[in-house]
């Protein structure tokens, strides 16, 4: 691989590298690419704080050995943001470096929610599913409550403390509607609670809080958890 700038077009931007743990055998394609894949989005949310800020048509890859290398010793995974097709320009890289002390701390408390909301069941309806969905809105309710509590903990600059302040408000309307999805007896009780807690989704409050902090106030991601 070539080494280029950021200001240049390229093919990937790494985002982290890590070490598998050896010298054990070869643990398997489909085991090694769970771990992998799993400690390589963690990376890229690290590295690309702003998910709001993320092109729907970029995705996180990576490099990691196969059986053959393995044996050669080779341990090395690279994770990277990349397209399927065309190239990339300019860093996404939005972390602590790049980022001040409000944008950071703004970030990290959304992002706990985004987590949990994007940890959804796979099951597309509720009814074919009712305890996953519950348990899924009972991880949302303490996701919830988090994010308020992260955002009330803050000191925020004066023109983004009404708009946080709103947006901690939503979020405990919408935790106590979440929690009775959580508590649900059947589907329709869940789909009802879930309309309510949708209505105070803070949407519009945090675009108002992004704008105050100079962060992405339009969703740029694929990705329904933000």
């Amino acid at each position: 691989m070539d080494t280029v700038p950021c200001a240049q077009r390229h093919a990937a931007e790494v985002v982290g590298t890590f070490r598998l743990p050896g010298p054990q055998a070869y643990p398997g394609d489909a085991a090694l690419r769970d771990r992998v894949e799993e400690r390589c989005q963690r990376l890229a949310d690290g590295y690309a704080m702003d998910a709001w800020a993320v092109p729907a048509d970029v995705k996180v890859y990576y490099y990691a050995p196969d059986r053959e290398t393995w044996k050669l010793g080779d341990r090395e995974v690279t994770c990277v943001f990349g397209k399927e097709k065309g190239t990339l320009k300019g860093s996404l890289r939005q972390d602590a470096s790049t980022l001040d002390a409000h944008q950071v701390a703004y970030l990290e408390a959304a992002n706990a929610l985004n987590e949990a909301m994007a940890g959804g069941p796979e099951e597309e309806y509720v009814e074919d599913d009712l305890d996953g969905y519950r348990k899924w809105a009972g991880e949302v309710t303490v996701a919830l409550a988090v994010e308020a509590r992260a955002l009330r903990a803050h000191d925020w600059p004066a023109g983004a403390a009404e708009p946080v302040a709103a947006l901690a408000a939503e979020a405990g309307k919408a935790r106590a509607y979440w929690a009775r999805a959580a508590a649900a007896k059947d589907a329709d009780a869940y789909y009802e609670h879930y309309e309510d807690a949708d209505a105070h989704s803070g949407h519009a409050e945090a675009v108002r809080a992004r704008e105050a902090l100079g962060l992405a106030t339009t969703v740029a991601a694929a990705n329904p958890s933000v």
